[in-house]
């Protein structure tokens, strides 16, 4: 039996990007983007429940106590003032 010769390797052909790798036009971009939500675009803020609400207060509220350091004895006024912080960005 006769051996094969490997066969020679040719040079990689050029060829077209696909659609997935190839970089998208402005207008598909456009097309294809999310839209921001409906409250985004019109400048209104969205209701928020009392859970969502008081979990983004105690966000703030931390926020705030690792400004200062977690310094013992203003937790109260942290918790208050998240509540304004709060209440002005969501009521406004």
């Amino acid at each position: 039996m006769k051996e094969q010769s490997p066969k020679p390797r040719r040079r990689a052909e050029t060829t077209k990007p696909s659609t997935t790798t190839r970089a998208k036009s402005r207008k598909e971009t456009a097309s294809t983007a999310p839209r921001p939500p409906a409250a985004a675009r019109t400048g209104k803020t969205p209701e928020v429940d009392a859970q969502a609400r008081r979990a983004m207060v105690a966000q703030a509220a931390y926020f705030r106590a690792e400004k200062r350091g977690f310094d013992g004895g203003g937790e109260f006024d942290d918790w208050i003032e998240a509540e304004r912080e709060i209440a002005r960005m969501l009521d406004d």
